[in-house]
Parts: C-alpha cells; sequence; structure tokens
C-alpha cells in the first residue's frame, strides 16, 4: 500500500499535490499530536487525501479517495472503526462544511497550510497549480460563459487564520484577500450585488464588497484624501513611482512641492 501511495504521488501530470506537498503535510503533523485524539488517524487520511488525483475529471474528489482510505487499511487489518474516521477525516478535506471533532480539525488545517506560506512559497503553489490545470484558460481568454451562479460558488471553510479569500475559479487560485476574521462561521453573496457577507461566531455580520475594480474609488471616498509618499511606500513599495490615486483631491506636498 505504501509504495502505491508513493506512486500516486509522484506521476508526472503533478505539480503541487506531490510527494513534496504529502511531505510539507506530514511535517505540519508531527509536532501536534497532542491536538488530535487520533494523531495516527489524521495522519493516514494525509496520505489518502490526494492519492487519486486526475485534473480532467473528477476521479479525484475527495469521496473517491475517502472509499479508498476506507477500504485499503481495513484490507490490511486495520479496525473498520479505524477506517471508518479514516474515511470521515479525507471527506472532510471536501470544505463543504465547518470541520466537527479535533481530528477534523487538525486535518483542515494543514491541508490549507499552503493558504499561510511564506510569500516565496505561496507564489511558488500558485505557478504548481496554474501547471496542473494548464489546459484551464487564463482570465480574459476567450472561453464558455460560465453557468449561471458559478461565480457565486462559496463554500463555508475554516483554516488557520479563518481568513477570507476571493476565489478565482477559472485560474484555480486565490484572486485576493478580503481580511482575516476570527471565528467565521460562513459566505455568502448578497443578491444582485457585489457584496460577500461573512458570520461570525460573536454575531456580528461583515460586508466586504468584491468589486476589485471599484475599490479605489471606494477607499479615496472613505479616506477622502491621496496617499502620502510613506503611506505610498508602505503599501506599494518601490516598484512603482508615486501616483496620486484619489483624482480630484489635493496631492500632499513634500518640502513645499507637490509629490510626483
Amino acid at each position: 500500500m505504501h509504495a502505491a501511495l508513493l506512486a500516486r504521488y509522484a506521476k508526472p501530470h503533478r505539480a503541487y499535490h506531490t510527494l513534496r506537498h504529502l511531505g510539507e503535510c506530514l511535517v505540519a503533523c508531527d509536532p501536534v499530536p497532542a491536538l488530535a485524539p487520533h494523531a495516527a488517524e489524521v495522519e493516514m487520511a494525509l496520505w489518502f487525501k490526494n492519492a487519486i488525483y486526475d485534473v480532467h475529471r473528477h476521479a479525484n474528489e475527495p469521496p473517491q479517495c475517502a472509499r479508498w482510505a476506507r477500504e485499503a487499511p481495513a484490507g490490511g487489518g486495520v479496525a473498520a472503526e479505524v477506517a471508518e474516521r479514516v474515511e470521515q477525516l479525507v471527506l472532510a478535506t471536501q470544505h463543504t462544511a465547518i470541520p466537527q471533532g479535533a481530528d477534523a480539525r487538525l486535518l483542515v488545517d494543514i491541508d490549507r497550510g499552503n493558504l499561510g506560506a511564506d510569500e516565496a512559497r505561496f507564489a511558488e503553489y500558485e505557478q504548481q497549480i496554474r501547471a496542473e490545470y494548464a489546459h484551464v484558460p487564463e482570465p480574459g481568454a476567450p472561453r464558455r460563459p460560465p453557468r449561471p451562479g458559478a461565480h457565486a460558488r462559496v463554500q463555508p471553510r475554516r483554516v488557520r487564520l479563518d481568513d477570507r479569500v476571493l476565489w478565482d475559479v477559472a485560474r484555480a487560485g486565490p484572486r485576493v484577500e478580503l481580511g482575516a476574521r476570527a471565528s467565521t462561521t460562513g459566505l455568502a453573496f448578497v443578491p444582485g450585488s457585489a457584496r460577500l457577507a461573512s458570520g461570525h461566531f460573536d454575531g456580528s455580520v461583515v460586508l466586504a464588497h468584491v468589486d476589485i475594480a471599484r475599490w479605489p474609488e471606494r477607499a479615496c471616498a472613505i479616506a477622502n484624501r491621496n496617499l502620502t509618499r510613506e503611506e505610498w511606500h508602505a503599501a506599494v513599495g518601490d516598484s512603482l513611482p508615486y501616483r496620486a490615486p484619489c483624482s480630484g483631491l489635493p496631492v500632499p506636498q513634500v518640502n513645499g512641492k507637490a509629490s510626483n
């Protein structure tokens, strides 16, 4: 079984869901066994969660992996109740509901740990996912219009930072982070608008405008001033020269002269 799983993760069509990714998950699991009542089963689920992975069809869905995770250990003499728990853990990686139980919460945190990776690793992750889905057109390329509502498929999930990420379905990657909010319990688009509502355990509901093209306009209306050169440097860096983003508002002065 070990050899069969290694062979699956070594298949040439994989770029991100490889032995390296599996190794990163196992390393993340090593220091925290006390967080899970059945740490060995969490580790077993990590091995199986991406064992079946074909980007050209739906055979890599978690239910397929979960079935193998139940049948393979049971066939090797593992107790039936253990195999069933491993199956349920793999199903938790569908991210369709808040994970229940410490084992599932740890597994889901590890599975989504890439979202908390450093900038270089996250950029590499995006490139690797793009490579796996190279057959999917890049944003802006001609393609068949999506099904009605396909752009608004948002599923409640919990990751290590309870972050809210606007996902680009076409490129299979995050488009923009909307900021972290503790204990997010659900996400839904407000019908007929470009606003995303997120609910939280403290009873609050936060509205985020997801029409990214209008963010500069909205920011200027809220701030009612332009960025200073220091604020520009902190937010943008030195890669772009300073320019006043809010047309019609005064440009901050530098040594008695307008910034440019």
